[in-house]
């Protein structure tokens, strides 16, 4: 038997956030932490109904989908690496 998991992000529901990858979050404050909770049980649900035996919660609390540096090291054009921690990668750092 080969297992199959899912790796990396799942699409936000869209009434958490847009479909863009910099989307804001469209709810705010302590509603925001269970609306993130209620995505992440939604998509726990799907990938066992797929049968899936290795779930994971799609990264339904992160903010962006790209954010991570690409494999050749490259720095943003725009900040050059200088704003926050590490390279810049979205719109406006």
């Amino acid at each position: 038997m080969i297992r199959a998991c899912i790796v990396g992000s799942l699409p936000k529901p869209s009434w958490l956030a847009g479909r863009n990858l910099y989307a804001p979050w469209r709810i705010e404050g302590e509603q925001l932490a269970e609306a993130q909770d209620d995505a992440v049980r939604s998509w726990l649900h799907e990938q066992e109904r797929a049968g899936f035996q290795i779930v994971t919660d799609g990264e339904q609390r992160r903010r962006h989908q790209a954010s991570a540096a690409p494999v050749d090291g490259r720095q943003c054009g725009r900040c050059g690496g200088r704003r926050g921690v590490g390279p810049c990668w979205g719109p406006g750092g």
